[in-house]
């Protein structure tokens, strides 16, 4: 909390405000349009019915919250300027950020896992990557994600940030990885006695390959928007008791753009995924009005 008697507001540039309101609002129209697409070709196109587009879909439907609830009530403690940590807004505005960012990370993490046995072990992928492990995985996804978030509510906030860190990045963070060390590793090596398979080995590589860089950009994109946020958090935390109001009010002003970053990733994902393959490409030719034959989406 900020003890200085001008620090009680928001201490963020009134244009700042403005601005970040109007980018905001515009990230969520996106993100909750953009991702609602991405479901809905993967419901419809029995192509995009694997386990690995399951859990982009569980990953965007945690996008489609940050659009419809996380965005909003950040945009709302900006334009109210509620600057006390303690205030029900701020905590509210905590609980739903670490819970959307633990959505993304657990499910890039369960992703990555999910990617490191179609890559080592091909043969046995269909063993053990079974549906009913895939929604086990999911389950558990939103439940820790949904404790963790919840811890605000009962413990103080610089201790909930130091668990934030090491539950929600660090770990994850670590098992990424090391998953994708050892992917592209056996990429590299599947490369080198390419001409020695099968052509149905080989149209299998090739496909785990491009799965797995797509998914490697998508846990790019998150951790290069998530990490200045994460940043600020700390350091907000670590310098909390000193530094005068106009220094407090220089960091909130970078701060609240840091934020914005990483809730423009909800926002980002779909584009990714319609870059990378062709059947989101289509959904997302629907919301940009691109002359295509909306027929083809339907049917395929």
């Amino acid at each position: 909390m900020m003890d200085d008697d001008g620090c009680h507001e928001l201490p963020t540039a009134k244009w700042n405000v403005v601005l970040t309101t109007v980018l905001g609002l515009l990230i969520s129209i996106i993100a909750c349009c953009t991702n609602v697409l991405i479901l809905l070709a993967i419901y419809k196109k029995p192509g995009l019915r694997s386990i690995t587009n399951y859990f982009l879909a569980s990953l965007a439907v945690g996008d489609f919250f940050v659009g419809i609830v996380a965005l909003p009530l950040w945009i709302t403690r900006s334009l109210l300027a509620v600057a006390d940590e303690e205030h029900p807004l701020s905590i509210a505005v905590d609980s739903f950020h670490v819970f959307c960012v633990a959505i993304s990370t657990y499910n890039l993490c369960t992703v990555s896992l999910e990617r490191y046995v179609g890559v080592i072990f091909p043969l046995r992928y269909n063993d053990i990557v079974t549906l009913g492990r895939f929604r086990c995985a999911v389950v558990s996804v939103w439940i820790l994600s949904s404790c963790i978030a919840s811890l605000r509510l009962v413990i103080h906030e610089d201790a909930y940030w130091i668990i934030v860190v090491s539950t929600v990045f660090f770990i994850p963070g670590v098992i990424i990885s090391c998953c994708y060390v050892f992917i592209f590793k056996e990429a590299s090596r599947q490369s080198r006695v390419i001409g020695q398979q099968s052509d149905s080995a080989l149209t299998s590589q090739v496909r785990n390959k491009k799965t797995s860089i797509t998914i490697a950009i998508v846990i790019g994109v998150f951790f290069l928007t998530a990490l200045p946020a994460l940043a600020f958090a700390i350091n907000e935390v670590v310098s909390r008791d000193g530094g005068s109001c106009q220094d407090k009010k220089l960091l909130e002003s970078w701060g609240t753009w840091a934020l914005f970053l990483a809730y423009s990733n909800s926002a980002i994902n779909p584009w990714i995924y319609a870059a990378r393959k062709s059947e989101f490409r289509d959904a997302l030719k629907v919301l940009m009005f691109w002359k295509h034959e909306s027929s083809d989406f339907r049917t395929r």
